[in-house]
């Protein structure tokens, strides 16, 4: 990110800057406010932790040693306050929640009680990129629509 660090040094004197960019990883670290424009109009607007809360929560995903245990931590899950999206295959349950980071170690100590094994644990926060299409339907590397030919 070229400038980037002389962005960071503005911020340290009180200056306030507008960044206009498409690249919101960029905006991520630099912005302590942001503005989501859509097609000429604000769909969002807060700092980056309180537009990525906005997005369904974080993303969590089990990955079970024995598929048989499935049933069981799903069920674990459903109990947690503000789970959503649960779903489960084979091996693996994935769902949704605020603040997954501060849920896992008691979820994990209620796994664990259970005799339940797990192979693997990943939480992932929302980015910027998911506030933009939850909050405009689409992607920033969405095509623009072709534009209609007219008949002369």
């Amino acid at each position: 990110m070229p400038g980037a660090d002389r962005d960071r040094g503005l911020r340290v004197r009180g200056a306030t800057i507008f960044l206009t960019t498409h690249y919101l990883d960029e905006a991520d670290a630099l912005c302590d406010r942001i503005l989501v424009i859509d097609h000429g109009r604000i769909v969002a607007a807060g700092t980056p932790d309180d537009l990525k809360q906005q997005v369904s929560g974080d993303a969590v995903r089990l990955a079970l040693t024995t598929p048989a245990d499935a049933p069981a931590t799903t069920k674990i899950i459903q109990g947690l306050e503000g789970a959503t999206a649960v779903e489960t295959d084979a091996t693996t349950v994935t769902f949704r929640i605020p603040r997954g980071g501060a849920i896992l170690p008691g979820l994990l100590r209620s796994i664990d009680a259970q005799g339940i094994e797990l192979s693997g644990v990943e939480v992932h926060r929302p980015t910027l990129d998911d506030v933009f299409l939850t909050m405009t339907g689409r992607s920033l590397r969405d095509e623009n629509p072709p534009a209609k030919e007219v008949a002369a």
